[in-house]
């Protein structure tokens, strides 16, 4: 969750972030300062923002699966790995897949 509030506001305009904190509810949003640090730092980075909602989603479901693939397989000790994740991510057909049955 932490990562998701970073990288929400990174580029947040630091004007914004503190009035937000002085808004009535009906109050309208201020506009961006376009001059203090993040403000710039946008336009420097140029940044392609996008959502990621689903691959994050699909992330959570493999990770629930792996978690459950590997209590069932409490006899033999089965450790989730990264590359386990990226594996099943990917859908990938190699060895580390067939041999851990992830498919």
């Amino acid at each position: 969750m932490k990562i998701v509030l970073f990288a929400d506001s990174i580029y947040k305009c630091h004007q914004q972030l503190a009035y937000y904190l002085f808004l009535w509810p009906d109050d309208p949003i201020i506009s961006e300062y376009h001059n203090c640090d993040n403000c710039k730092e946008q336009e420097q980075d140029n940044p392609d923002i996008c959502d990621i909602s689903i691959e994050i989603l699909w992330l959570i479901r493999i990770m629930n699966a792996l978690l459950q693939h590997a209590i069932i397989q409490n006899n033999n000790i089965h450790y989730v790995t990264r590359d386990d994740v990226i594996d099943v991510f990917y859908e990938n057909k190699n060895s580390n897949v067939t041999r851990k049955n992830l498919i």
